[in-house]
């Protein structure tokens, strides 16, 4: 993606929040938290199901590599799956994943920056995800 693209990859970006956050729930996404507390691994396992390719996409419009953007997503799920026991219900665990994956999108790219591999970065990506933190932080 080149740099001139930067507006359209912030306007896909949320759009993909927007699919993310408003898609049908079998399950909800509480239940399945409250499931994994208890110890019930697949409900997780539905968790990864349903928010992988969500999370990849977001990962990817931020690093614009498909390697680190994978790495990133595992990273997340690791993350939440080990902190799954600190979360508290003041917001929907969608938006902890989307902050975690932004997060981890924003320290891969960092890290491929300062070892001179360096592919197009924006502030753009750093403006969207500032975004994304003040959204959670109002709901």
């Amino acid at each position: 993606m080149a740099c001139d693209d930067g507006a359209s990859a912030l306007n896909d970006m949320n759009t993909d929040i927007a699919q993310f956050v408003e898609s049908p729930m079998v399950r909800g996404d509480l239940d399945l938290v409250h499931a994994t507390q208890g110890g019930d691994v697949s409900a997780f396992e539905e968790l990864v199901e349903r928010y992988d390719r969500k999370l990849f996409r977001i990962a990817e419009h931020i690093t614009h590599n498909r390697e680190d953007s994978q790495d990133a997503v595992q990273e997340v799920f690791l993350k939440a799956f080990e902190h799954v026991g600190d979360f508290r219900e003041h917001s929907q665990f969608s938006m902890r994943l989307i902050r975690i994956t932004v997060n981890q999108a924003l320290m891969k790219l960092r890290k491929r920056l300062n070892h001179g591999r360096n592919q197009c970065f924006t502030w753009k990506c750093l403006v969207w995800a500032r975004t994304m933190e003040q959204k959670e932080m109002v709901n």
